[in-house]
């Protein structure tokens, strides 16, 4: 974690502090000033709070919602760990239901349960299919329409155009990624 970052949540714990934010770890909510709870998710699905510092208030910083709580409770995360919802469930941030892992635990268990699964296409190409998108990809065809005709992403043409995959298929000798 950034030393920048690592401020955003010591300026947090200071809210709790000073009284401007309330915890509640058992309904793990934080409560803003008005007394609502945060509840705004960001694009992961995590419950994330945005602030300004009074001595900066042209600059927003944000700060998760579990790591608050977590803090506000255990004390300042050691570096290297990272909070994991037990349960899986994003926007449950009880504090029974948090623990402070390491990053590698934290995507064993999210493997483990189900919650992040490989990311895998769903195409299946065979080297005669290769070698046409590779020549198709030297001839000027887009790579968006040719991924749309064989079901793949954009980037899987990309990479075959690259050689950065199926290689062995193109004898096309990369340039650097």
């Amino acid at each position: 974690m950034t030393q920048a970052i690592r401020d955003h949540y010591d300026h947090a714990q200071q809210l709790i502090a000073d009284g401007t934010w309330r915890v509640d770890p058992h309904a793990g909510l934080v409560h803003g000033v008005k007394g609502a709870p945060f509840r705004r998710t960001n694009s992961w699905g995590y419950v994330q709070i945005k602030f300004r510092a009074p001595e900066d208030w042209q600059t927003e910083h944000t700060v998760l919602a579990h790591r608050v709580i977590w803090e506000a409770e255990h004390g300042p995360l050691a570096d290297g760990l990272t909070v994991n919802h037990l349960n899986g469930v994003k926007t449950d941030n009880r504090l029974a239901n948090l623990e402070a892992v390491t990053q590698s635990d934290n995507m064993r268990h999210a493997y483990r349960t189900g919650l992040h699964q490989p990311v895998r296409s769903n195409a299946r190409l065979t080297e005669q299919q290769v070698r046409d998108i590779y020549r198709r990809c030297r001839t000027g065809e887009r790579d968006a329409d040719l991924a749309a005709e064989y079901g793949m992403k954009r980037s899987a043409i990309n990479n075959i155009r690259n050689g950065w995959s199926w290689r062995h298929v193109t004898l096309h000798q990369p340039t650097g990624r």
